[in-house]
């Protein structure tokens, strides 16, 4: 596979280790890239050079260059471009046929896998969105399915074999809830449910049943009673619990179609206590030392353990039923035989018990524990929700207005077209709005959703790239029948200093995806295709491409720009649009 960026960068890495020694350096120096504001495209920062040179950065940056340049006359080394001077930094700017050369060959070469990487052989498990399945996914937790689906979508495309599992919590007291309201709630109330969806008619029944457990002894009563027959392997039990919420998971899985994000395996809380795996992790931490009882409850002392924040990490309640967290100790405990990393995406109120479990898994001696990307929560202006209370905001009906917006802009910007191609596109500009404005900010940062950013066409948002790569599309129908370049020779006429942007940003795609994926951060993409569409503007204002004599060239880059950000569209989960 083809990595510019990364070519010029291990290329001038060599080429300080051949001079450094000499210099008093005997480690890698750092590299970093040149900041918008000054000339060049790789820059090594001097301020551990100038150390043993015992001189100013400054001067420790002339003399590195002075070193590298009779160390190229000499032919002992290559260098790919010129190298100048700027405070305490050496900066290499590279040759622009070279550069130009370099990136285009590569995008032409790989197509749709430019910006993968060959596959390294690393199995990845990745846990995300894993509600509750007792009403619709709400705003407050949108960020996560897309999340964990840009992030498995990333992974793969950086080489690693990824399988996404949903934890489905079919035993815990919230679905026990839900069941006794269907059975009984139903029948006194009817659906007040504002959708056909079957979780948004199951969940009037769910918040009606909390309502009646806080007001009727018997009705909490009658709920513990079936949550104990449902884990003693009742069969009646099981069945009522397991009906509801199959039918809520039909409503959830058809909310996550609409995002276009994809669960290869739904895995059941139940099947872990059937098959003796809760049992054996229940055996386990009652045998560490670090074990205690109290009232018939089992638990850990979290203190011993170096653990902060709770004393004790209950794993049986005092009936010697387990807990939620006994069956995701047990769960990761299987999902570790069968991957080479574990990733769970969590909202930020799991931070606790995320280090709880960790403390639980080592006191069973299991070899990989999960990595957790933790984020915080979608605001609107109507504050917290909840699903208990009714008082929510549902992601079906953010999808919903989203793409009602995107129809009404498209319509006005493109009357000419059919009442089918402004459902096609509204729907394409209203997803990748949701997606794009949910992962451009860092995971762990608030976020806030706004229409008028998400849905803007001028700027940091999926309908600005959507466009960026229709106008590419466009000037590539216009030009059909038109030879781009192929040669070198021919690339070297892309000198204009916009166009040398574009094709460095271009340049980047591969090692910007391998870096979302070692870092976990996917909010990187969509802030380097915001980049991407912004240069290709920039070229596209002061670059004329059609009958500049330039043409062949500057055809090549459009195809390009237009695959690169296609590709990276991809990886967010946002359909390349061919015309808006």
């Amino acid at each position: 596979m083809a990595d510019p960026f990364g070519t010029f960068e291990q290329q001038l890495h060599s080429a300080l280790a051949t001079v450094a020694p000499a210099l008093g350096v005997h480690g890698a120096l750092p590299i970093t890239e040149v900041p918008p504001e000054r000339t060049g495209h790789l820059a090594v920062p001097c301020f551990v050079l100038a150390k043993p040179l015992k001189v100013r950065p400054e001067e420790a940056a002339l003399r590195l260059q002075a070193a590298l340049e009779t160390a190229a006359s000499e032919s002992r080394i290559e260098l790919p471009g010129s190298l100048s001077t700027a405070g305490g930094f050496l900066n290499l700017t590279l040759e622009p046929a070279r550069l130009a050369a370099s990136v285009l060959e590569a995008v032409q070469d790989e197509g749709a896998r430019y910006g993968h990487w060959p596959s390294s052989g690393t199995t990845v498990l990745l846990e995300h969105t894993s509600a509750n399945p007792t009403g619709p996914f709400h705003v407050g937790r949108a960020r996560n399915p897309i999340l964990g689906d840009t992030l498995a979508r990333v992974l793969r495309a950086a080489g690693d074999i990824v399988e996404v599992h949903y934890w489905v919590n079919d035993v815990g007291k919230q679905v026990v809830i839900l069941s006794w309201g269907v059975e009984h709630m139903a029948r006194l109330t009817p659906s007040a449910a504002e959708r056909e969806k079957p979780d948004h008619q199951l969940v009037t029944y769910y918040q009606q049943a909390n309502a009646a457990m806080e007001t009727d002894p018997t009705v909490a009563a009658a709920v513990d009673a079936r949550l104990r027959a449902l884990e003693s392997g009742d069969r009646s039990a099981r069945e009522a619990v397991a009906s509801g919420v199959r039918e809520m998971l039909v409503g959830m899985q058809q909310t996550l179609r609409d995002l276009d994000v994809t669960i290869d395996v739904w895995d059941y809380e139940s099947s872990l206590i059937s098959d003796g795996s809760t049992k054996a992790v229940v055996e386990g931490l009652s045998s560490s030392p670090h074990a205690g009882v109290e009232e018939g409850a089992h638990f850990l002392d979290l203190a011993a353990l170096g653990l902060g924040g709770k004393e004790r990490f209950y794993f049986t309640r005092g009936d010697g039923t387990s807990l939620y967290t006994t069956r995701d100790v047990a769960y990761h405990r299987a999902k570790a035989r069968k991957a080479d990393r574990l990733i769970n995406i969590l909202g930020e109120d799991h931070k606790q018990q995320a280090a709880e479990l960790a403390a639980a898994l080592k006191v069973l001696d299991v070899p990989t524990l999960p990595e957790s990307v933790f984020y915080s929560f979608v605001a609107l202006p109507e504050g917290r929700m909840s699903t208990r209370s009714g008082r929510v905001v549902f992601i079906d009906d953010l999808i919903e207005e989203s793409v009602k917006r995107a129809e009404a802009e498209v319509r006005a910007r493109r009357p000419e077209l059919s009442p089918e191609e402004w459902a096609k596109i509204s729907r394409h500009v209203g997803i990748g709005a949701l997606r794009y404005n949910l992962v451009r900010v860092k995971a762990a940062k608030n976020i806030t959703f706004s229409w008028e950013e998400a849905l803007s066409f001028d700027g940091d948002s999926a309908p600005f790239l959507q466009y960026s790569h229709a106008r590419c599309a466009a000037i590539l129908r216009k030009a059909a029948g038109a030879p781009a370049a192929s040669s070198v020779q021919q690339f070297s006429t892309l000198t204009d200093q916009r166009e040398q942007a574009l094709l460095w940003t271009i340049g980047r795609f591969p090692s910007l995806v391998r870096q979302c994926a070692t870092t976990l951060e996917v909010h990187h993409l969509p802030s380097y295709l915001n980049l991407v569409a912004t240069e290709c503007n920039r070229f596209y204002e002061h670059c004329p491409v059609l009958g500049a004599p330039q043409q062949a060239a500057r055809l090549s880059l459009v195809a390009a720009t237009k695959q690169t950000l296609g590709n990276g569209l991809r990886l967010l989960g946002i359909e390349p649009l061919e015309q808006m």
